[in-house]
C-alpha cells in the first residue's frame, strides 16, 4: 500500500512538471513571439523614415533582451537608423563598440559599411572605406548591404579613375534585384561612367582603332559603322572633319543603341548592346494615351529645328525662346512624334505634352550625339490613374 502511495505521488510530481515545464517553454515561445514583433515594428518605422519613433522604441527594448544573437539584432538596426536620422557620430560609436562586442556576429557585414560609409563621406578616407567595403563583400556577401557596400567600391574607383573598374561592379549590381532607394543611385552613376568612357580613349572589348585611309571621311566611317560622327568627332576631339588625314588612329565604339520610354514614371532608359547605359527624366502626353505605345524608329534628326505652332500656324524660328522644340528634334516614323528639348525645364517629370517625349537641354542634345537614325525606340507604361486630371485642365502646360 506504502508502495502504491509512492508510484501516486510520483506521477503527480511527472504530470505537474510537465505542466511546468510547458507552461514555461510556452512563456518563452510568446516572449521571443512579443520581441520579434517588437523588432518588425521598429523596422516598419525605420522604413516609414520616423526614426525617432524607431530609436526610441529601440531603446526601450534593448535592456529587456537576454540573447546574444537577438540582442546583436537589434543593436545592428539601431546603427542603421542612427546613420538615417544623420546622427553619425552616434551611428560609429556603437558601430565601433559592435565589432569588439560581437566579433562572430552574422550581422557584421551591415556594420562593416556603415563603417565603409563614414570613413568615406566624413573622414574622407578612402582607404579605410574600401577595407571595410571589401569586407562586406567578401566575408558577408548575403548581408542585405552587400549590394551597397559594392556601390561605395565603384564610388571610390570613380574617385581615383578606375572607370573600367567601376563599370564592372555598376553592371553586376544593375543586374540585381536592388531595392527602390539603392537603385537610383546605381544607375545614375552607370550612366555618367558609361557615357564617361564612351566619350573618353579608353577602349572596351569590341571597339576599334581604326586607322584613317587615303580618301576615308568621317561620313563614310559613321555609315559604315553606325555611330553618329558627332559622337566620333567629341571621341577622338576632331576640330574639323575635312582635315582628317590618312594614318591617323580614331576610336571607334561599338555601340548599338536602344531607347525604352516609360511613361509609368516619366523616364528614358538608353540601353547599349542591351544593357542599361543611362537613364532620364523626360514628360509625356498630359492626358492618358496622348503619348502612344509601341514600337518606333527615329526616322531623322535635327539641331535647332524650326517649330510651327499647330494651334495657330505660327513657325518659330530656331532660338526664339517661344519655340517649344528646344535646340534639338529626333522624329519618329510617326507624324508628329519625337523627341525634343523643352523651353520649360519645370515640366521635365510630370505630364504635360501634347504626346511628344520631351527632355532637358543638356539631355536632350547628350541624347542626340549618341544615338544615329535608325535607333529603335519602345515606348511602354500607363500614366498612373492617380494623376488623372491634376494637369488636363491647365492650359499652360500643354507643350509639344
Amino acid at each position: 500500500m506504502k508502495s502504491e502511495w509512492w508510484v501516486y505521488l510520483i506521477g503527480i510530481l511527472v504530470v505537474v512538471g510537465g505542466l511546468a515545464f510547458g507552461a514555461y517553454k510556452f512563456r518563452q515561445k510568446s516572449r521571443v513571439q512579443r520581441v520579434e514583433q517588437q523588432i518588425a515594428l521598429i523596422e516598419s518605422l525605420q522604413s516609414e523614415k520616423r526614426y525617432g519613433e524607431a530609436l526610441d522604441q529601440s531603446a526601450a527594448l534593448a535592456p529587456r533582451l537576454k540573447d546574444p544573437e537577438i540582442q546583436s539584432r537589434l543593436e545592428r538596426l539601431t546603427v542603421q537608423i542612427l546613420m538615417r536620422e544623420k546622427k553619425v557620430d552616434e551611428a560609429r560609436k556603437r558601430a565601433e563598440a559592435f565589432l569588439k562586442a560581437y566579433p562572430k556576429s552574422p550581422n557584421l557585414g551591415t556594420i562593416h559599411y556603415v563603417l565603409g560609409k563614414i570613413a568615406l563621406e566624413q573622414d574622407n578616407n578612402r582607404k579605410v572605406a574600401g577595407q571595410h567595403f571589401e569586407e562586406v563583400i567578401t566575408k558577408y556577401a548575403s548581408d542585405p548591404s552587400s549590394p551597397a557596400a559594392l556601390l561605395g567600391l565603384a564610388n571610390l574607383d570613380v574617385l581615383v579613375g578606375e572607370l573600367l573598374s567601376a563599370k564592372t561592379r555598376l553592371d553586376q549590381l544593375a543586374e540585381m534585384p536592388l531595392d527602390s532607394e539603392l537603385r537610383p543611385s546605381v544607375e545614375k552613376l552607370l550612366g555618367d561612367v558609361n557615357t564617361q568612357i564612351l566619350k573618353s580613349a579608353q577602349l572596351l572589348p569590341g571597339d576599334e582603332l581604326y586607322e584613317m585611309k587615303r580618301g576615308d571621311s568621317l561620313d563614310a566611317i559613321r555609315r559604315r559603322y553606325h555611330v553618329e560622327a558627332d559622337l566620333l568627332q567629341r571621341i577622338n576631339q576632331i576640330r574639323d572633319p575635312r582635315m582628317l588625314k590618312a594614318g591617323r588612329r580614331i576610336k571607334i565604339p561599338k555601340v548599338d543603341f536602344s531607347i525604352l520610354v516609360n511613361i509609368s514614371d516619366n523616364s528614358l532608359t538608353l540601353f547599349n548592346q542591351g544593357k542599361f547605359f543611362k537613364k532620364y527624366r523626360v514628360r509625356t502626353g498630359r492626358t492618358s494615351g496622348l503619348t502612344p505605345t509601341g514600337q518606333f524608329k527615329i526616322q531623322d534628326k535635327l539641331k535647332n529645328p524650326p517649330w510651327e505652332d499647330p494651334a495657330t500656324g505660327k513657325i518659330y524660328r530656331p532660338g526664339s525662346p517661344e519655340n517649344e522644340l528646344g535646340t534639338r528634334w529626333l522624329k519618329f516614323d510617326r507624324p508628329g512624334l519625337g523627341i525634343h528639348g523643352t523651353i520649360h525645364p519645370d515640366s521635365i517629370g510630370q505630364y504635360a505634352s501634347r504626346g511628344c517625349v520631351g527632355m532637358l537641354k543638356d539631355d536632350v542634345e547628350e541624347l542626340y550625339d549618341l544615338v544615329p537614325r535608325g535607333t529603335v525606340v519602345t515606348v511602354v507604361g500607363e500614366r498612373p490613374k492617380a494623376d488623372y486630371g491634376s494637369t488636363e485642365s491647365t492650359s499652360e502646360t500643354q507643350h509639344p
